[in-house]
């Protein structure tokens, strides 16, 4: 499981020009088991992720990633 937290879209370094970050995320979803993003007063995250949420404030993270585990583990966590 890997979760991935964003605070918008990416700003390549001149050597990465070429980085698909779409093709790039596609490849990490077939390789794992489960990934999910958490973007952070963004949106961006559902240009590249298919298991997505966005947060309006940091206090929201610990909810949005517990509720990731949930659906991992599928029971609750206290």
């Amino acid at each position: 499981m890997l979760i991935i937290l964003s605070d918008g879209h990416h700003a390549p370094h001149p050597d990465f020009r070429d980085y698909d970050t779409k093709a790039e995320a596609g490849k990490a979803e077939q390789a794992l088991d489960y990934l999910f993003s958490v973007g952070i007063q963004s949106e961006a995250v559902r240009d590249f992720y298919k298991d997505y949420v966005v947060v309006n404030s940091t206090d929201d993270l610990p909810e949005a990633i517990t509720n990731c585990f949930r659906r991992v583990v599928g029971k609750r966590i206290r």
